[in-house]
Parts: C-alpha cells; sequence; structure tokens
C-alpha cells in the first residue's frame, strides 16, 4: 500500500463512510453512527461526487478507469457464447442503432467514473482512515472506494442495504475485507457464490434495530390517498394487504387482476393496497376503478402501522417489505405469476416454499388464503413458522444491539 498525503495529519477521523448515490443508505446506518457520536468516535461521509470537474489530464485516473471497464466486459463476455448470444436476438437492421445507443452509454458512464474516481481518490488520498463503511450493493462506486482504500492499505467494511444483494452481477466475488450481513440465509447464499466465509460476520440489520423495540398501536382509520375519505378499519373483517412495487403496467395489471378476482371471492374481508413511496399510484387507482372492485388506496402512512393492522400481506417476492411484515408477525403470502420477462422473480431469499407460502395462480392464491381464514389452527401454525424463521433472516435477540456490535467491530479495525 502506498503512502497517504494527509491535508490534515492531527485530524483523528479514522472512520470513513461511502454512500454514494442514496441519502436512504444512510439514515438506514443511523443508529450506528449515532453510537459512534455516544462513543465520541468521529467518522466522516465520502461524498461529493458532482463537486469537481472530471481531469483528463492525469494518466492515474485513465488508468484505473481503463482497468474498471475491461474487467466489466472481461466478466461479461466471461462465457464465449454470450457476445454470440446477444448479437443473435438483435434484429439485423437494428444492429447499427443498438450500438450507436451503447456507445453513447458507454461515453457517459467513462464521464461518471471518472468524477468519481477523482473525487474517492482525492478524499481517502488525504484523510487519516484506518477503516471505510460501504453502504450499499457493490456498482462501480463500491468498486473505486475498494480500490482507493486497497491503494493506501485501508480496511473495507461492507453492509449491504438488504442482505442478499439484487443484482447477481455485484455478489461475486465480493472485495470487502469484512462483510456484514443480517442473517444466517445471508452467510449461506455468498458463501454458494464463492465469498470465503471467514469474511462474513452475521450482525443484524441497524435499519430495524429500533423497529424491533417499537409497540405499534392498532390503526382504527385510514385515509384514502385519492378519495381523501376516512375509512374505518372493520374488527370484524380480515384485512388484506397488498402492497405494490415499482413494476411495468403489464406485471401490474396482472397482479391486480388476480388478486381482485381473489378478494371478490372471499367473504368478510377488508381490502387495502399500500402504494410504493415513488409511486404516483395513477395507474394502480385507474385499473382498480375498471375492476370495480371496493379497496381503501393508502401511501404515505407508515408501512409498519398499516402491517400491524393486516392479517395477511400480498406481496411480489422480491420486496423487503416481506422482512417488515415478518417483523411485526403479519403472514405472508408471495405473488410469483406476473409475466416474468417484465420483471425480476424467484432470486431472493424469500423465495422458497420452505420459509414462506408462495401463489403461481389465482387459484392458489384463493385456496391459500381461504385455508387460513377459515382455520385458526392453521394461521396460528404459519405464524409460528414465520417467527422461528425470522431469525434466520434476521438475527435477532433480546438485548441485543446490531449498532453496539457494528461498533464494536469497528473499533476493532481501528486498533
Amino acid at each position: 500500500s502506498r503512502k497517504r498525503r494527509k491535508s490534515k495529519p492531527d485530524d483523528e477521523c479514522y472512520i470513513g463512510i461511502s454512500a454514494p448515490g442514496n441519502n436512504g443508505y444512510i439514515s438506514d446506518l443511523k443508529s450506528v453512527t449515532d453510537q459512534l457520536e455516544r462513543e465520541n468516535i468521529k467518522y466522516l461521509y465520502i461524498r461529493g461526487i458532482f463537486d469537481i470537474a472530471p481531469t483528463f489530464k492525469n494518466m492515474k485516473f485513465k488508468w484505473a478507469l481503463f482497468c474498471h471497464l475491461k474487467l466489466n466486459f472481461k466478466q461479461l463476455f466471461e462465457n464465449s457464447n454470450n457476445k454470440n448470444e446477444i448479437i443473435k436476438h438483435i434484429k439485423p437492421s437494428l444492429k447499427k442503432y443498438t450500438f450507436n445507443i451503447l456507445k453513447k452509454i458507454f461515453l457517459s458512464e467513462i464521464i461518471r467514473m471518472i468524477y468519481i474516481i477523482k473525487t474517492f481518490s482525492n478524499v481517502i488520498e488525504s484523510s487519516n482512515f484506518k477503516v471505510v463503511i460501504i453502504l450499499n450493493e457493490f456498482g462501480p462506486e463500491g468498486k473505486i472506494v475498494y480500490y482507493a482504500c486497497k491503494k493506501y492499505g485501508i480496511l473495507v467494511y461492507f453492509i449491504p442495504q438488504y442482505g442478499i444483494p439484487r443484482r447477481e452481477s455485484d455478489v461475486t466475488p465480493y472485495l470487502s475485507d469484512i462483510i456484514c450481513v443480517d442473517g444466517e440465509l445471508d452467510k449461506i447464499y455468498l458463501v454458494k457464490k464463492g465469498v470465503n466465509p471467514k469474511k462474513i460476520i452475521i450482525r443484524g440489520a441497524p435499519k430495524y434495530e429500533h423497529i424491533m423495540r417499537r409497540s405499534f398501536q392498532p390503526l382504527t382509520q385510514v385515509k384514502d390517498h385519492f378519495s381523501g375519505r376516512i375509512h374505518m378499519i372493520s374488527a370484524n373483517k380480515k384485512k388484506i394487504l397488498l402492497a405494490t412495487g415499482i413494476y411495468s403496467n403489464a406485471s401490474n395489471r396482472t397482479i391486480l387482476n388476480i388478486v381482485t378476482n381473489v378478494v371478490k371471492r372471499l367473504k368478510g374481508v377488508q381490502f387495502i393496497v399500500k402504494l410504493h413511496p415513488k409511486q404516483n399510484g395513477f395507474f394502480i387507482r385507474n385499473t382498480l376503478k375498471k375492476l370495480k372492485c371496493n379497496v381503501i388506496i393508502t401511501k404515505d402512512d407508515d408501512i409498519f402501522k398499516i402491517l400491524r393492522i393486516a392479517d395477511f400481506l400480498l406481496i411480489n417476492p422480491e420486496s423487503s417489505v416481506i422482512l417488515d411484515s415478518m417483523i411485526i408477525g403479519t403472514p405472508v403470502v408471495l405473488l410469483d405469476f406476473a409475466n416474468k420477462s417484465l420483471y425480476y422473480s424467484g432470486k431472493t431469499s424469500f423465495y422458497n416454499e420452505k420459509y414462506l407460502k408462495i401463489a403461481k395462480n389465482e387459484e392458489q392464491l384463493y385456496q391459500i388464503l381461504k385455508d387460513l381464514i377459515s382455520s385458526n389452527l392453521e394461521l396460528e401454525k404459519y405464524k409460528n413458522s414465520i417467527r422461528g424463521n425470522l431469525n434466520l433472516f434476521l438475527y435477532h435477540k433480546n438485548n441485543y444491539s446490531p449498532s453496539q456490535q457494528i461498533v464494536s467491530d469497528l473499533k476493532n479495525c481501528l486498533k
């Protein structure tokens, strides 16, 4: 490792935190940063990707960029069949247009990467960091931070936002010195992908720390997001909650058609749709109107308070709300019947009938809900199963604090 040029040699800030592109990652780590502050340990966010102009004169940045892109293309065409498979599906008349688009994207990526390389390298070179935390899936920014840290002999402590990353290309292999995961299933998954098990530590999730300790008072009423009408929550009806996601209209239409058909077939139920925070929901509302379905649509209510009143959650297999529901104790039914060519499905640890019930079509969804509604014994059995399996997804126990344990890890890195 190279010797660093420290602009402030007397600065005692030894921990850097990199969360490029998403403030949500930073808020998820708040319990950890709060713990650092309680113990008077300084930390610094590595930000400001767009604060400087790209430098084309400095050859070391060009070389770093070239190595990064070369690695990406090598991985893409590692299998000699990949290139032929990609080209085979492009019509001859579209080839020229397609490759022009790819070229523009490639050039745009070059400019963006130069920004990032320059910024991160300068910050890390002039710091006293002994460990840097990376907070999201290992995309380009994470890889650049890693290489900059390795250049100066700095440890990298990686905390994925959802445990198992969503992009397979960022899984194998992880480059970090320490990989912090939520639960045992995450570790098993990563080891199968070739990651060294000695690098993986199970710590639970800091973002859920305050949730695990909170008690949620059941809502007695919910305001419809579009009409503004106040709906009372019925104590005598089973509440079925559908959590939507940012999928194509075709996928959402398929999900809504099947779920509303099932809801209409069931007796004594109250139907609630919780929109994704980034959804405007107009397509959802208009589709439900055409289906003539009696439904409450909510968006801004606290997801945990909504889950607290729900008897069942219906949701796509890759949503993080599944874990939210398991923490609250609300039974989950995974919906796996949208067009597979339209959205990513079936690659998460939740997608396993060993842990959660999965409906692949309308009849299966109807039968699952009908059986759970009609039999308290089956319902309690499923709830107990979810509670028992939760620790595999999210490590937790009485008086355990993920943030305190992570801070303990960081302090060991500083020794």
